[in-house]
């Protein structure tokens, strides 16, 4: 018999993907999922089993890590066999396939909603889709569009939706392309398009190898490197992506670390840097672990542990240049900001 089923909210990160799960999902269909859970709130929570496997529900996780939801609906099947668990993860798909549509009744709705203004890409339908449902209704005999009547008038620009799914500094793949969405004669945009995707592939080490071949003064390139790690540390900026990392043109073609930028301290997230500093040591956890490697940004352990103390004096002064005239951050502000500056790493670090 099956228990009463009871909808709970876990963290996305404790769910568990099914390695062997047949169903697939195309970057376009997790972003139709992800307007649809923004526009409707979530109308089908994940099914997972008791050790939080997903049996159903994978597209609507991965929609949610786009739109960085940290907890998401589920419910927990746990009278499932594992046979049971294995079947339904094909039944849940290969059942929804059966059903059919009324193509008169859904062109209908369709043309309703459009007149009232509603968004119909929301109802999970492409543009090539909508005009062909919408023009099969049947032709009216009306007026011509101004278009259709003065085909140099030019395209019509929609009003942009309520709840774009694109936002400036997304940077879309398509193919061997890639996309962002922002001012192209903003130069960081440019920087971020042109530089390494999000899902990082390669450490800091590998970084490191690369400027040796091209920075005109790679000692002192790579020394600033390893301030730049102790700061997002210290900051808690685990947005570290090597896209943030730019280098300036210093002739002779050589090239040398352009300055910081793009340093944003996060509060409430884990202290782990996102790109790992090599592929053994794995992501920068501590202060400890990157004077362990302090030798490889070519730092004796003297001027590695004078670089800590620069940088722990500097930033033990937050709250001041928060409270500053120019600044003038709110004490509430700072309260939540706190957790980024004030922790164990920099308890660490000032008695290292």
């Amino acid at each position: 018999m099956t228990p009463n089923l009871q909808i709970e909210y876990r963290p996305i990160d404790a769910l568990l993907p099914y390695a062997r799960n047949p169903r697939t999902h195309s970057p376009a269909q997790i972003a139709k999922i992800a307007a649809s859970i923004v526009e409707f709130g979530w109308t089908q929570p994940i099914l997972v089993d008791g050790d939080n496997g997903i049996i159903a529900g994978h597209g609507r996780l991965a929609a949610a890590r786009t739109l960085e939801l940290v907890e998401v609906p589920v419910i927990e099947l746990g009278h499932l066999s594992p046979a049971q668990k294995r079947a339904y993860v094909i039944a849940d798909n290969r059942l929804a396939l059966e059903a059919g549509w009324d193509d008169e009744l859904l062109a209908l709705e369709l043309a309703e909603l459009s007149e009232a203004g509603y968004d119909l890409v929301l109802t999970g339908f492409d543009d090539d889709e909508l005009a062909k449902m919408l023009a099969d209704l049947g032709d009216d005999g009306g007026e011509a569009t101004e278009q259709e009547a003065d085909p140099e008038a030019g395209d019509v620009v929609p009003e942009p939706p309520k709840h774009p799914i694109s936002r400036p500094g997304d940077v879309w793949q398509l193919g061997p392309h890639r996309l962002i969405c922002g001012d192209a004669s903003d130069p960081v945009a440019i920087a971020t398009l042109l530089q390494a995707s999000r899902q990082e592939t390669v450490s800091y080490l590998d970084l490191l190898r690369a400027m040796r071949r091209y920075c005109g003064d790679y000692a002192d390139d790579a020394r600033q490197l390893w301030r730049r790690l102790v700061f997002n540390l210290l900051i808690t900026n685990v947005d570290d992506h090597l896209q943030n990392l730019g280098f300036v043109y210093a002739g002779q073609q050589r090239w040398r670390l352009a300055p910081a930028f793009d340093l944003n301290p996060f509060p409430h997230r884990d202290r782990v840097s996102r790109t790992p500093l090599n592929a053994k040591a794995g992501r920068i956890r501590s202060v400890q672990m990157l004077l362990d490697h302090a030798g490889a940004f070519e730092h004796t352990p003297e001027s590695a542990r004078q670089v800590l103390k620069q940088v722990v004096v500097a930033l033990s002064a937050w709250r001041d240049v928060a409270s500053s005239r120019e600044i003038g951050m709110p004490k509430a502000q700072q309260a939540h900001l706190a957790p980024a500056f004030e922790h164990e790493q920099t308890i660490e670090a000032k008695c290292d």
